[in-house]
């Protein structure tokens, strides 16, 4: 049975389908991530979250959705922990079938593992939060541009989540996660701000800042 798409590239020398440039830069970029080492995802975490708690975006913000890292992703739970401290609200994402609600959680004690074996939140109850309602999204990905563009693991759980979502996106990324030129289609969400250890890219200003 035929399982291409009419989307897929195929090679006319051997039939078999090709891949896509975003494809091979997503494959490229979790390969360098996977081999980055400990210390230098810790500390590049570290000199992000002083960005990220600096702007003004997210000094505003009173309800905040953060994403539970993993695989050498940006660290979240020191950023967690400190939106604690600041009386913060903190949301974090839960997958419910298809797609992705936000949590209000006032502790990462109680996560378990969820799709993926990422930690989310144990049980929404009645605290599953509109997704209107959060004012800055903190969000994953595998690689960004300077313009703020997106790609993510290909699922699309958040880019389904983030188009219906009002407030404030910002990416965090290492800066080898900052590509020249990101390809993204109609349903991947761009960025308001993408933060790394080395600059901050604002989609609005076009640009980027020193700090």
């Amino acid at each position: 049975k035929d399982r291409t798409k009419p989307y897929d590239i195929i090679c006319r020398c051997c039939g078999r389908k090709k891949m896509t440039q975003k494809e091979k830069l997503r494959k490229r970029i979790i390969e360098i991530r996977k081999s980055t080492d400990n210390k230098t995802i810790t500390s590049n975490s570290r000199k992000i979250l002083i960005k990220l708690f600096r702007t003004a975006e997210f000094r505003r913000a009173k309800k905040i959705m953060f994403y539970c890292s993993f695989g050498n992703e940006v660290e979240t739970y020191k950023m967690i922990e400190k939106s604690f401290e600041l009386k913060k609200q903190v949301f974090l994402p839960k997958i419910v079938k298809d797609h992705i609600v936000s949590v209000e959680v006032k502790n990462v004690i109680n996560l378990v593992r969820g799709k993926f074996g990422i930690l989310e939140p144990k049980v929404t109850s009645n605290k599953q939060q509109a997704t209107s309602k959060i004012d800055v999204a903190i969000v994953p990905g595998v690689a960004f541009d300077e313009n703020c563009n997106r790609i993510g693991f290909c699922k699309g759980y958040f880019d389904g989540f983030l188009s219906v979502q009002k407030g404030i996106r910002i990416g965090l990324a290492h800066s080898f996660q900052i590509a020249k030129k990101v390809v993204v289609s109609k349903r991947d969400v761009p960025m308001d701000m993408v933060i790394t250890e080395k600059h901050i890219f604002k989609r609005r200003m076009g640009g980027f800042e020193n700090e």
